[in-house]
């Protein structure tokens, strides 16, 4: 199976101070499929409502949760127009927003780093011609980069779990399908570094089972087991010298914790003490699972992609610096 993988990086500027976010929209379609109508009910982070509003923080880099609940309405339109149902022609079919549930927005203010952690909940239903034999499900959430794991039940049993969907990944089903085989579980990381004066970081967001299959972490809290992994199979090397790598977040993705189906997103830092010249970037565990990924590397402003493998594990990378002093 081939591993897809993308990066990107976000960042917001307010009075000088940067803020770095999560690197990509990522959300949760389930789709109840019924006799003449398909239900989706769509989870998203309330940190997208930053992505796809341009949103601005104050000083203390709070938003204030009053902007937050406007802005999650305005998102029913985003996700209405983003998110569709396609007959065998690609003609969408006619939806409706039905409910919503943004109860997760209690407090007055909300700091930008906690919006990760809290989930807004959408329901739209699709109304589905008598003469419809094939089921397309379509995601073109493109004002960001965007990712949705579709899962799909009929009559309470599941049909598809966790099927990535992209702009340019849509998913077909026969509509009167009962089962579609074996459940297939697809393996992605989503991948990339960012390289500044003061530090290098390197976000990754994967399947828990993924993750597993390098370093059998159990929860949250294995963080020195993850470490160790990371120092043992991925380092930055800064003018010859490695650089010690620190887990900055280890969160869970979804609202069952650990266990099967679970996204994780790891960011990892390497500080530096002075600004760097040379840089060596190198990834070197494959396994069956994955055999490669495609990175973009935001190096101080300049984007370059990379192919690590087995082969081309290691990339490379020198800067030219200019001189401090003005004449």
């Amino acid at each position: 199976m081939r591993i897809l993988c993308q990066v990107v990086f976000l960042v917001l500027v307010k009075a000088g101070i940067c803020i770095e976010l999560h690197p990509i929209s990522i959300s949760w379609i389930h789709a109840d499929l019924q006799e003449e109508k398909v239900v989706l009910n769509i989870r998203i982070f309330a940190e997208d409502l930053i992505y796809f509003h341009n949103l601005t923080p104050d000083e203390t880099l709070e938003l204030d949760a009053d902007l937050l609940q406007s802005s999650a309405k305005k998102h029913i339109d985003v996700l209405n127009k983003g998110i569709a149902i396609l007959d065998e022609n690609n003609n969408r079919a006619s939806g409706q927003f039905t409910k919503s549930n943004f109860s997760a927005l209690k407090k007055t203010s909300y700091h930008v780093m906690d919006l990760n952690r809290l989930s807004l909940y959408y329901q739209f239903e699709f109304q589905l011609s008598k003469d419809l034999e094939f089921i397309t499900f379509a995601q073109n959430l493109n004002a960001v980069p965007s990712i949705s794991f579709l899962s799909i039940s009929k009559n309470g049993n599941e049909l598809v779990s966790q099927r990535e969907l992209r702009s340019n990944k849509p998913f077909t089903i026969k509509r009167d399908a009962t089962s579609i085989g074996s459940v297939e579980q697809e393996d992605f990381m989503l991948s990339y570094f960012s390289l500044s004066d003061t530090k290098v970081t390197h976000e990754i967001t994967l399947p828990i089972l993924l993750l597993q299959s390098f370093v059998q972490i159990k929860s949250v809290d294995d963080l020195e087991m993850l470490e160790k992994f990371i120092t043992e199979n991925s380092s930055v090397e800064v003018d010859k010298t490695i650089i010690k790598p620190e887990i900055e977040t280890f969160s869970v993705m979804n609202e069952n914790g650990i266990k099967e189906g679970a996204i994780v997103n790891i960011r990892i830092a390497y500080p530096l003490n002075e600004i760097p010249d040379n840089i060596a970037l190198e990834w070197s565990h494959f396994n069956w699972k994955m055999r490669w990924f495609e990175s973009i590397i935001d190096a101080f402003g300049v984007e370059k992609k990379h192919k690590f493998s087995r082969f081309k594990p290691k990339i490379e990378m020198g800067r030219k610096l200019e001189s401090l002093e003005k004449n």
